[in-house]
């Protein structure tokens, strides 16, 4: 995330100790594992690679919104 410039907060979870077994951590993902991210529209995406691939589409779109002169691919 730190390449596409998206400010975020880590939050340790210490699962030898239980943590990613919460009844508050399993609401966010219920998998049990880390990584979970939260983006700014409020849901909640579990895993590593489902994250990634969210926030890599998201930029290039956002990329492709403020380039002017693009083909649009449904014309």
């Amino acid at each position: 995330m730190s390449h596409l410039d998206i400010r975020y907060a880590r939050i340790p979870i210490d699962i030898t100790r239980g943590e990613s077994r919460t009844t508050h951590f399993l609401r966010i993902n219920p998998n049990g594992k880390v990584l979970a991210t939260q983006p700014p529209e409020g849901h909640f995406i579990p895993e590593s690679n489902p994250a990634l691939w969210y926030h890599a589409i998201k930029d290039w779109f956002k990329r492709i919104e403020q380039t002017e002169n693009y083909i649009s691919i449904t014309e």
